[in-house]
């Protein structure tokens, strides 16, 4: 019956380190479940203003190797460990000796890939802590609370030396040690490179839906104010800037611009929100629907990155749009106004009612026929919102900047 008690033990603790070594992990130790690590440390420590010098033998038995997902970093054993120390003080001066066991943890960091890594795999970081008992003490027998936390290097697959923290007692101090590991071998290791590469697209992703969330809302400010799609009179190289202020008064500049007609009827503009202190520009091309089929941007003097908006990712474009002319049919009258761009006797349009959240509207559009694009002033309130756009200049030979 002991036999076979001895070998299930045996199975228990060697079995699943086998089946550990066969499954691919991505993130991993430099033991195998069921290691056997025989240890020899050299100690130095303090005990009462008493220099301790010691060796403290031990073996850790690493049963247990947590797997979350595919990473198993993690092992957690028992350590049984010696004592012997020569207590070098004036005071009470003689021998120690004495045994205990601790919980054993180790940490590794194989299967990272990035640079230095190869060394960082090699390194074992381990804590062990448990209960000692003195046979042999100037300060006599009995408990002692034993401890040690460090870091190995492995100088082969199953050879280390390292340095540590340890405490004995009442005496604390440091170690020098090497070890041996004995049994299976670590589990086979991939890589993050994978898991790196999927967090940088994650963050990379959510960045450009960020730029794609500010692009899209100051293309409809530009392109579809007060929902209206106005885009009569542009010609290749021409361009509009117009200055934005809300009601708290901050202010930004927004740039519009006709890059170039396509072949294939597409066409390319730039937009560029501006400020004293940043910058973002994008350019892009949209079909006859004006819905945008690619963009680059930049921002501030960074490099021009590409976006391609695919499925239903990002808005494609306003529905229900309407030219210049439509919205001139419904002027009331005409106004004499100036703007940073200059005077126009311009066509007013105005538009009042209630959202869908019941708050209270008003736009109001300053048109010229003479101006790309239509508009000289715009304002909006709802509710206690409020912005105007005005037009400060008209540019012209703009070209493309950003696409490569």
């Amino acid at each position: 019956m002991k036999y076979k008690l001895l070998t299930c033990l045996i199975l228990g603790i060697c079995l699943p380190g086998v089946l550990c070594a066969q499954e691919e992990i991505v993130w991993g130790s430099n033991y195998g479940q069921g290691n056997l690590v025989p240890q020899l440390a050299a100690t130095a420590g303090w005990n009462g203003g008493a220099l301790v010098l010691g060796l403290e033998p031990s073996v850790d038995i690493l049963f247990y190797k947590p797997v979350v997902g595919s990473t198993a970093f993690i092992d957690i054993g028992l350590a049984p460990i010696g004592h012997i120390g020569l207590n070098l003080g004036s005071v009470a001066p003689g021998l120690e000796a004495g045994a205990g066991v601790q919980v054993a943890f180790h940490a590794g960091f194989r299967g990272f890939d990035f640079p230095g890594s190869e060394y960082l795999a090699q390194i074992d970081f381990f804590a062990r802590a448990g209960v000692g008992y003195n046979l042999l003490s100037p300060a006599g027998a009995g408990l002692v609370f034993v401890a040690s936390s460090g870091a190995n290097y492995f100088l082969t697959p199953d050879l280390y030396v390292g340095v540590g923290y340890n405490q004995w007692g009442s005496t604390s101090g440091f170690s020098l040690q090497g070890g041996l590991r004995l049994g299976n071998p670590p589990a086979a290791v991939g890589s993050l490179a994978g898991t790196w590469a999927e967090a940088r697209e994650v963050g990379v992703s959510a960045a450009q839906s960020a730029i794609m969330a500010s692009f899209y809302a100051y293309y409809f400010m530009s392109f579809y104010t007060g929902g209206h799609f106005l885009q009569a009179n542009f010609t290749p190289g021409q361009g509009v800037v117009w200055q934005v202020t809300d009601g708290d008064s901050d202010r930004f500049s927004i740039e519009r611009a006709f890059l170039s007609q396509e072949s294939d009827g597409t066409q390319w503009w730039r937009l560029k929100y501006f400020t004293d202190d940043e910058a973002i520009t994008w350019e892009f091309r949209i079909n006859r629907e004006a819905k945008v089929l690619e963009l680059w941007y930049k921002i501030d003097e960074g490099e021009a990155v590409r976006i391609v908006p695919s499925g239903d990712s990002y808005a494609a474009y306003y529905e229900g749009t309407e030219i210049t002319d439509s919205l001139l049919a419904q002027s009331t009258r005409k106004e004499q106004i100036r703007v940073g761009a200059g005077a126009f006797n311009a066509d007013v349009v105005e538009m009042s009612g209630q959202d869908d959240e019941g708050s209270d509207y008003n736009y109001r559009w300053w048109l010229a026929s003479t101006v790309p694009g239509g508009i000289v002033r715009f304002q909006a309130r709802t509710g206690d919102d409020s912005f105007t756009m005005e037009l400060v200049r008209v540019t012209t030979n703009n070209s493309a900047q950003l696409r490569r």
